[in-house]
């Protein structure tokens, strides 16, 4: 599950999800949201507390202080729209400085972003 997300993927569906909720995950993932399910949350939680340093260090990918603010954000969970609300921007402002953060950090993805930002330190979890 976690190697999925670390190369790449934007989200995680258990088999034993129902069909009704495909539609809708497609849907959230295309817009550039990420969809976990609510009984993973906890193992994505120790997972990115796991793989996150401790002490900040400096920044290699040039992130401004709103993109590791956002990355922390997406770490914690919250979709596009939930960040937009907390930083009262539009959702689409939020997609275009994912973009920026992903052409800086050369991913593809938020979850390969927060993995790489808690891995280098640049963001932490608390």
């Amino acid at each position: 599950m976690c190697n999925a997300l670390e190369l790449g993927a934007s989200g995680y569906l258990l088999k034993q999800a129902t069909f009704e909720r495909l539609p809708a995950a497609i849907v959230e993932v295309y817009q550039g949201g990420t969809v976990i399910e609510p009984r993973l949350a906890r193992r994505f939680w120790n997972y990115f507390q796991s793989v996150q340093t401790k002490a900040r260090a400096p920044d290699p990918f040039g992130l401004s202080p709103l993109e590791r603010e956002l990355l922390a954000y997406f770490g914690k969970g919250l979709s596009n729209a939930e960040v937009g609300q907390v930083l009262s921007i539009d959702r689409r402002t939020v997609r275009t400085h994912l973009l920026h953060i992903y052409r800086k950090m050369k991913v593809h993805s938020h979850v390969e972003a927060v993995v790489r930002a808690l891995k280098a330190g640049v963001i932490a979890l608390d």
